[in-house]
């Protein structure tokens, strides 16, 4: 007849409840969550001082009625509850008030909070073939120690003071948290005070620094001017003086050709030449020379189909492209201009356009000044034979 399997182990010890009672202090009474063998005398009074935010001494633990002196269990004993029982009393010395003017007390009192534990278990039997079976020597013992979860938190602590004796400290630690803040405030003062101060200076003297550089470049820009117009001047000098010898050796073939009764030969006609500017040459104006296309029409109405290399440029009133644009709209090869055509700033409104044949620009054939100071400086460069200036 075969041989019965083993019988598998008992179940590990039942989940009780212990109620924790405090002698001194009903208020502090709770209860514990716990397997009655795992937990000793000693670890349950580890958990009860946790409790108690202020240390305590002479901590005595009662199976039952404290009154009666045979139910006294010996201290940081390691006998288990399951020896002891569920009702366990604990009584200390000196017995503070663990909830001294605390109006919570009554409150604490009526939850009588559950505490709950937990640890491994394990049984030790009869092992086949790594199973663990029912033997009669075997029992259930915790492989580590019961522990609170989550981690007790001190329910309570005692004031450190009376009434009287914390409000005087409080005032007094209001006073010197008031007298630091002034501290504190007047050095922060004193520190802006002196950083607005050195801030001043180095605008100051920054201030001074560009008035000095402005007056420099002043200066310079004014020797510039002057020194453009005696250049101007001489130019316009040496003009005069080759006109007047022009025309008076013009007089002397005449009266030569007379006194030789011939014709007096014809005067010689001078193109005309493109003016200088009057007055000083402004500083040239970045992106304010632009290149567009004008097809032959448009040409013809600006009046730039004339022309020349000697003479390349002229001079279109704003009012009339201005015209042209809204006669014509958006077919008009003026109409890409529009908005810098009317913020020309200009105040005679005449607008310089000139031919590129050389594609200093682009290769478009003609560039147009979106600026005055720009128009004066490419009269001036084509009046002294220098053609179109560079672009910038």
């Amino acid at each position: 007849m075969p041989k019965p399997p083993p019988e598998p182990p008992p179940p590990p010890p039942e989940v009780k409840v212990v109620q924790i009672k405090c002698v001194p202090w009903k208020t502090m009474d709770f209860q514990l969550e716990v397997q009655l063998p795992y937990l000793s005398i000693a670890e349950l009074e580890t958990f009860i001082k946790a409790r108690h935010g202020d240390p305590i001494d002479n901590l005595v633990l009662y199976k039952d009625d404290p009154r009666d002196p045979a139910n006294k269990l010996a201290a940081a004993s390691e006998e288990k509850l399951d020896k002891v029982g569920t009702a366990i009393f604990y009584d200390y010395y000196p017995p503070h008030d663990p909830f001294c003017n605390r109006p919570t007390a009554p409150e604490v009192y009526a939850a009588n909070p559950l505490i709950k534990t937990s640890c491994t278990q394990e049984y030790e039997g009869q092992v086949i073939k790594g199973v663990v079976y029912f033997s009669p020597e075997g029992f259930w013992k915790n492989t580590s120690p019961c522990v609170v979860t989550p981690d007790i938190v001190p329910w309570s602590k005692a004031l450190e003071d009376d009434p009287y004796t914390a409000k005087i400290k409080a005032a007094k630690a209001a006073a010197e948290a008031a007298r630091i803040a002034e501290e504190a405030a007047a050095v922060k003062a004193a520190a802006d005070a002196e950083a607005a101060r050195l801030l001043a200076l180095k605008e100051e003297r920054a201030a001074k620094r560009k008035a000095k550089k402005e007056e420099a470049k002043r200066i310079a820009a004014e020797a510039k001017a002057a020194a453009e117009e005696a250049a101007r001047i001489e130019a316009e000098k040496a003009r005069e003086a080759a006109e007047a010898a022009a025309k008076a050796e013009q007089e002397r073939l005449v009266a030569e050709a007379l006194a030789r009764g011939e014709k007096p030969p014809e005067p010689k006609v001078e193109k005309p030449r493109p003016p200088m500017p009057e007055g000083p040459i402004p500083p040239r104006v970045k992106g304010a020379a632009r290149s567009v296309f004008l097809g032959p029409t448009s040409k013809e109405y600006f009046g730039l189909s004339t022309l020349t290399k000697d003479f390349p440029y002229a001079l279109v009133p704003k009012e009339m492209i201005l015209s042209e644009i809204k006669e014509k709209g958006k077919i008009s090869d003026m109409y890409v201009l529009k908005a810098d055509v009317e913020a020309y700033d200009g105040a005679d409104g005449l607008i310089l356009f000139c031919m590129d044949r050389d594609e200093v620009y682009s290769d478009e054939g003609m560039v147009w000044c979106a600026k005055e100071a720009e128009k004066i400086n490419f009269m001036a460069s084509i009046a002294q034979g220098n053609g179109l200036p560079p672009p910038m």
